[in-house]
C-alpha cells in the first residue's frame, strides 16, 4: 500500500513538472526566449522615450506591442500595435483610452487579437491602432487630472522580431563589361572577352559583388530590396550615404511588399557623377530606413568597387581596360587632360591588367592573339597593343584609330634601334653593311623585345597631330606629314635590310628622303 502511494503522489508531482515544462516551452515558443521589454510607469512618465531607448529602431509588423495595465486591474490589459519609431509610444500612452470591465465594449472586428492588422499612421492617437469599441473610459495619463488617480504601468516589448534588412542594391544606368577573357578553343579567335557583368549590384552573402561601371555624364539610379514585412499604406523612406557626399535618397514612398520583401525602385543616386573620372576600390553605401517619417535606423551596407569613367564607353570592354583608364585618370574631367595621363601611363613601359599582372611586348615570337590574347596570355606584339591602348581611351569615350605603318618597299624590313654600322662598308650593292647590337629598344616591361625587325608596324592615331607607339611607350607629336618624312625612322629604326630567310645579315643606312615608309 505504502509503495502504491508513494508511486501515485511520484506520479502525480511528475504529472506536474510535465505539465509546467510543456507550459514553459509553450510560452517559449510565443514569446521568444529573446524578447526585451521596457516599462514606464505613472511615476516617471516625463522619461517615457528614454525608458524605451533598449527597444531596437525598426520596422517589426506585428512583432512589437503595448500594453497598458492599472492596479487595481478595474482596466483590462489593451495591447497596441506599434510600427516604425519607438519615440511615438508617449504620445499613444496618453491619448489613449482603456476599457473599463464594468461596462459593456463590443470589438468591430470579429477577431480579438493582440496585434491589430490593418494599416495606420503610428502618428495618430491609439484609436487609429484600435477596433472601435463601445462604453470607453476616460483618457489615462496626459497632466495626470483626469481619471489618472490610480497607478499605471506602460510596458514595451518584442518578440520573433523581423526587421527590415539590406538583402539587394541594383545599380540602374550603368555601362556594360565584360570579366577578362578567357580561352577557348572551340571559338575563333580562340581568345574570347569573358562574361558579360549583369546585373551590376549588390547582394548580401555573395562571396564577391561585381565592380559598378558608370560615366560621368550617366544618371544613376539604384533599385533597393529589403527583407522583411511592411502593412499595407505605410511610407518609406530611404538612404544609402557614401563617400565624398554621394548619396542614395528617397523620402516617404510607398513600396512593393510581397513575400516577405519591401522593394522601392528607382531612387537617385546623387554625387556620384557628374565630377569627372572617380574610382573607389570599395565603395561603401551605410543604408537606413525611416517607417512613416519616424526615427531612422540601420538596415545596412551595401560595398561595390566603383569606376566613373569621363564618358560613355564607344564599345563594350573588359574590366582590364575599365581599370587602367580608369584608374590612371582619377580626378580628370577634360578629354585631352584624360588623354594625355593615358599615353603617360603607357610611356611608362609598365602597364598592368586588373588582376596586377604585368602585360608585356614580345616576350617570345608571339603570344596571345589580338587584345584579348595580350591580356590572357601577358605579352602579344604591336597590333595587340594598340588595340588595347584604343579600348583604354574608348573607356571614357575617347576615340582613336590603328595607323599602320610599313616599308615602302615591300622586300625590305625595317630594323628597330639601336644598332650600329661596321665601318667600312663589307660588301658592296645596295645593302652592303653588317651591324652591331648597341641596345634594345625597350618594349612593354621588356627591355630586350625578341623580334625587332618589321615590313609593318601598328601605332594609335590619338588626334591629327598626335601619333602614339604603345608597344615601345613612343609619342610623336606631329601630322601624318611630319611622321612619315622622319619623325618615326628618326626615333625607331635603324637601318633598311633584305631578310634571307627569317635571317637579315646586310643592311642598308636611312636615306632620310620621306620615302622610306608610309602608311597601308
Amino acid at each position: 500500500m505504502k509503495i502504491l502511494r508513494c508511486c501515485y503522489y511520484y506520479w502525480t508531482i511528475s504529472s506536474i513538472m510535465i505539465y509546467y515544462l510543456v507550459i514553459m516551452m509553450t510560452t517559449s515558443i510565443l514569446f521568444g526566449d529573446d524578447s526585451r521589454y521596457a516599462t514606464v510607469s505613472k511615476a516617471n512618465k516625463n522619461t517615457t522615450i528614454a525608458a524605451f531607448s533598449d527597444v531596437p529602431q525598426g520596422n517589426y509588423d506585428f512583432k512589437r506591442f503595448l500594453t497598458v495595465s492599472t492596479s487595481d486591474n478595474t482596466y483590462m490589459k489593451k495591447v497596441y500595435r506599434v510600427q516604425g519609431d519607438m519615440s511615438t509610444l508617449w504620445q499613444l500612452v496618453v491619448n489613449c483610452d482603456l476599457i473599463n470591465l464594468n461596462q459593456t465594449y463590443t470589438l468591430s472586428e470579429p477577431q480579438q487579437s493582440i496585434h491589430y492588422d490593418g494599416s495606420h499612421n503610428p502618428n495618430a492617437t491609439c484609436k487609429t491602432y484600435q477596433p472601435v469599441f463601445s462604453g470607453l473610459a476616460g483618457p489615462i495619463g496626459g497632466t495626470g487630472n483626469t481619471n489618472a488617480d490610480y497607478d499605471w504601468t506602460v510596458t514595451a516589448g518584442e518578440h520573433e522580431v523581423k526587421p527590415l534588412i539590406l538583402q539587394n542594391v541594383v545599380f540602374n544606368g550603368t555601362n556594360s563589361y565584360h570579366e577578362d577573357p578567357i580561352y577557348d578553343t572551340d571559338a575563333s579567335p580562340i581568345y574570347q572577352a569573358g562574361g558579360l557583368v549583369s546585373p551590376q549590384d549588390w547582394l548580401k552573402n555573395r562571396t564577391k559583388n561585381p565592380a559598378i561601371f558608370y560615366s560621368s555624364n550617366s544618371n544613376p539610379t539604384v533599385d533597393v530590396i529589403l527583407n522583411g514585412v511592411m502593412a499595407s499604406g505605410m511610407k518609406l523612406s530611404l538612404k544609402g550615404t557614401g563617400p565624398d557626399g554621394i548619396l542614395a535618397q528617397c523620402n516617404n514612398v510607398t513600396p512593393n511588399t510581397s513575400d516577405n520583401t519591401v522593394t522601392v525602385t528607382g531612387i537617385q543616386l546623387t554625387g556620384l557623377t557628374g565630377n569627372g573620372v572617380k574610382y573607389y576600390e570599395n565603395m561603401s553605401l551605410s543604408w537606413q530606413a525611416s517607417i512613416n517619417g519616424g526615427t531612422w535606423f540601420d538596415v545596412g551596407n551595401s560595398d561595390n568597387e566603383m569606376y566613373v569613367s569621363l564618358k560613355k564607353p564607344t564599345f563594350n570592354p573588359v574590366v582590364t581596360e575599365v581599370h587602367i583608364s580608369v584608374t590612371n585618370a582619377v580626378g580628370l574631367n577634360a578629354e585631352a587632360t584624360v588623354r594625355n595621363i593615358l599615353i603617360n601611363y603607357f610611356s611608362g613601359r609598365s602597364v598592368k591588367k586588373k588582376d596586377g599582372g604585368s602585360l608585356a611586348y614580345y616576350i617570345t615570337g608571339g603570344g596571345g592573339q589580338g587584345k584579348y590574347g595580350l591580356i590572357y596570355v601577358g605579352h602579344s606584339k604591336c597590333n595587340a597593343w594598340v588595340d588595347l591602348f584604343i579600348g583604354v581611351l574608348g573607356c571614357h569615350g575617347i576615340s582613336s584609330s590603328r595607323a599602320i605603318l610599313e616599308t615602302s618597299n615591300r622586300n625590305e624590313f625595317m630594323k628597330i634601334k639601336t644598332y650600329s654600322f661596321q665601318e667600312p662598308p663589307s660588301g658592296t650593292g645596295q645593302y652592303p653593311y653588317k651591324i652591331a647590337l648597341v641596345a634594345k629598344l625597350p618594349g612593354q616591361s621588356n627591355p630586350n623585345p625578341v623580334i625587332d625587325y618589321f615590313q609593318n608596324h601598328y601605332i594609335v592615331e590619338v588626334s591629327q597631330d598626335v601619333y602614339f607607339d604603345p608597344s615601345y611607350g613612343i609619342r610623336y607629336n606631329t601630322n601624318r606629314v611630319g611622321l612619315l618624312n622622319n619623325a618615326f625612322i628618326n626615333v625607331s629604326v635603324s637601318a633598311f635590310g633584305i631578310a634571307d630567310g627569317f635571317q637579315i645579315d646586310d643592311f642598308r643606312k636611312r636615306r632620310d628622303d620621306g620615302n622610306e615608309i608610309r602608311f597601308r
